[in-house]
């Protein structure tokens, strides 16, 4: 087998046995694919397991941790980012969510930097919400604190 893609991947491969290749959504623009003369050979192999060799048990399946804030459901946020430079303004932005109503939230830097717990983490690695009010101070403009 050979693949050929610009600037990817430059392979050639031997299998003497069965073989699967993988390729990750994206890697190689279908366009630029050439068919080749033939099919590839396919053959069945047969194979069988016996379940008592088996050494790994599956775990139960994962179920994620109830979080603690659930900021989907806020209609007015506070969210606080990088830029209000010092962990000692998160609690102006507390009593000014306090007034408001509102909950605190905030960019993944002030979590990673441990001002808050990482269930106040809003955007793509955090939650996502859709409040009726959302007031960023400090955050940069990154779209997932841009887009309503």
């Amino acid at each position: 087998m050979s693949a050929r893609v610009p600037g990817r991947l430059l392979a050639d491969v031997a299998c003497d046995g069965p073989a699967l290749a993988t390729f990750q959504i994206g890697a190689v623009r279908a366009d630029t694919l050439v068919k080749g003369a033939s099919p590839a050979p396919v053959r069945a192999v047969a194979a069988s397991i016996d379940a008592g060799a088996i050494r790994q048990k599956p775990e139960a399946p994962f179920r994620e941790a109830k979080q603690a804030v659930d900021l989907s459901q806020a209609e007015r946020i506070v969210a606080v980012g990088r830029g209000i430079k010092e962990q000692e303004r998160v609690s102006l932005a507390q009593q000014l969510a306090a007034a408001m109503g509102a909950e605190l939230g905030a960019s993944r830097p002030i979590c990673d930097a441990g001002w808050l717990p990482m269930d106040r983490q809003i955007g793509s690695s955090g939650q996502t919400v859709a409040p009726k009010l959302y007031l960023a101070l400090g955050i940069s403009g990154a779209i997932q604190h841009l887009v309503a």
